[in-house]
């Protein structure tokens, strides 16, 4: 049965850009929340952190890192030269792709992001919506889906309302 999901970006909402060994911070806290509340956590990029090559590395070490804190990634997925073009955002082939491998139901899904580009794949997947942190303005065309922003990931629960109301993650399972 599919389930509600949330997409997060690696870069930016997950780690510093900069330091990609690092999780920022209150990262374990919020994931830990969802981990207790059985929310699946899907990590994404269109720009990952390292080489390609070294990508299968660096998603042990971010996976190690976050079970550390007490959180867990369903799946991390990332736009790497082997896969389509779709699966470079704005497009949403990358989205699709873990909803479909996961079993996630998008419709009730959320992505927390760090661009624009976030919030139109969002959109174009059919997600409930998209949280934009790293103090991001969101665009200013109507997308579909509910839009919002805020400071980092801990802090994105606070504003994913859905647009009939309620708590995200509360909503029947389709």
């Amino acid at each position: 049965m599919p389930r509600t999901a949330l997409f997060v970006e690696i870069p930016g909402v997950l780690i510093a850009a900069w330091a990609p060994d690092l999780l920022l911070p209150n990262v374990g806290i919020a994931l830990r929340r969802l981990r207790q509340r059985n929310v699946p956590v899907i990590a994404v990029t269109d720009h990952p952190p390292v080489e390609a090559d070294e990508f299968p590395d660096f998603t042990e070490r971010l996976q190690r890192a976050i079970l550390e804190v007490g959180g867990e990634l369903a799946g991390v997925y990332a736009a790497l030269p082997d896969k389509p073009a779709s699966w470079r955002k704005p497009r949403p082939g990358m989205l699709l792709a873990a909803a479909r491998e996961l079993e996630i139901d998008l419709p009730t899904s959320w992505l927390v992001g760090t661009d624009n580009a976030d919030a139109h794949a969002a959109a174009q997947a059919g997600l409930a919506g998209v949280v934009l942190v790293e103090g991001v303005d969101p665009p200013t065309e109507e997308l579909g889906i509910v839009v919002a922003t805020a400071r980092d990931l801990c802090d994105a629960p606070r504003v994913m309302i859905p647009r009939q109301g309620g708590c995200w993650h509360d909503h029947p399972q389709r």
